[in-house]
C-alpha cells in the first residue's frame, strides 16, 4: 500500500506538469509554487526571461530581446535590446522596451513597490546602471525610472526621478559623483482620489542612509490622478509642463499589446 501511495503522488506531479505550461513562457509551475505566498522582491539582469507572480491574473516579466550588432563607422559594438513585459490577464502587454550597452558593466533591477489588484495598479521602480564604452568619449549613466501601470485601462505614467551621466577615467571610472536614490515611495488618497510620488535623492550617493539622512535630503515628488495625469509637482521634479512642451521626466503613454497568452 505504501509503494501504491507513493506510485500515485508521483503520477499525480507527472500529470499536473503535463497539463500545467498552457504558455511555456508564462507558466512555470516550479517559478510559482516558490513565489505562491511571496513574490520575489526584485528581478534584475541576471534574471532574464524570468518572472514575478503575483496570481494567475499578474505576472511582470523582465525580458530578454536579443544582442544587436551596431557600428559608428568607426568601430564595431553590441547593445542588449531589453524590457518589461506584463501578463495582464488574458494578455500581454510591453511596459516598456529598451537598450544597453553589452558589457560586464550593464546592470538593471526592478522593484514592485506598491500593488493593488483590486484597485488595478501596480508600480515598479526601474534602477539602470550603463557604462557606453563606445565612441570617442566613453561614459557611465545612472538611472531611477518608476512605471505605474493601470490594470483596467493599460495606461502607464513614467516617472524619472534620477538620469545622471558622468565622463569616465581610463579605467572606467566616473570623474563626477552621479546621484541615486534612498527613499521610493507611492501613496494613495482616497479623499482627493490622486496617488503622490515620493523619491529622496541622495547627492553623490555617498554617505550614510539612514532615517535621519533621509529625512534630510532633497525630494522628488510628483502627484497624479487615477488616469495617470499628472496634477502637480515640486520644484525638483520640474512640474507636469516644462513650458511649452511636456517635461521630460513625466511621460503618459498606453502600454504596447503584445499578444494574447496562449491556452
Amino acid at each position: 500500500m505504501k509503494y501504491l501511495k507513493v506510485l500515485a503522488l508521483l503520477c499525480g506531479g507527472l500529470f499536473a506538469n503535463l497539463s500545467y505550461a498552457d504558455d511555456p513562457d508564462w507558466d512555470d509551475i516550479m517559478v510559482e509554487s516558490v513565489q505562491l505566498k511571496k513574490p520575489i522582491d526584485f528581478l534584475t539582469s541576471h534574471d532574464w526571461n524570468f518572472y514575478s507572480y503575483y496570481s494567475d491574473d499578474l505576472k511582470v516579466k523582465i525580458v530578454d530581446y536579443g544582442i544587436s550588432n551596431e557600428s559608428t563607422g568607426k568601430e564595431n559594438y553590441q547593445l542588449q535590446e531589453y524590457g518589461v513585459e506584463i501578463l495582464n490577464k488574458n494578455k500581454i502587454y510591453q511596459l516598456f522596451k529598451t537598450t544597453g550597452a553589452y558589457n560586464d558593466q550593464f546592470w538593471v533591477r526592478i522593484d514592485n513597490i506598491w500593488l493593488n489588484e483590486e484597485a488595478g495598479y501596480i508600480a515598479l521602480t526601474v534602477r539602470t546602471n550603463k557604462y557606453i564604452n563606445y565612441g570617442t568619449s566613453p561614459y557611465k549613466t545612472n538611472d531611477v525610472t518608476t512605471y505605474v501601470y493601470n490594470l483596467k485601462n493599460n495606461k502607464v505614467i513614467e516617472l524619472k526621478s534620477v538620469s545622471e551621466i558622468s565622463s569616465v577615467d581610463a579605467k572606467g571610472i566616473p570623474t563626477q559623483a552621479m546621484d541615486c536614490t534612498a527613499g521610493v515611495k507611492l501613496s494613495y488618497n482616497e479623499k482627493t482620489k490622486q496617488f503622490t510620488y515620493t523619491d529622496r535623492i541622495k547627492k553623490g550617493c555617498k554617505g550614510p542612509t539612514n532615517e535621519q539622512t533621509i529625512k534630510n535630503m532633497p525630494v522628488y515628488r510628483v502627484t497624479f490622478d487615477r488616469n495617470l495625469e499628472c496634477v502637480s509637482t515640486n520644484k525638483l521634479a520640474g512640474g507636469c509642463t516644462d513650458e511649452d512642451n511636456v517635461n521630460e521626466s513625466i511621460y503618459n503613454y498606453t502600454a504596447e499589446f503584445i499578444r494574447m497568452k496562449k491556452k
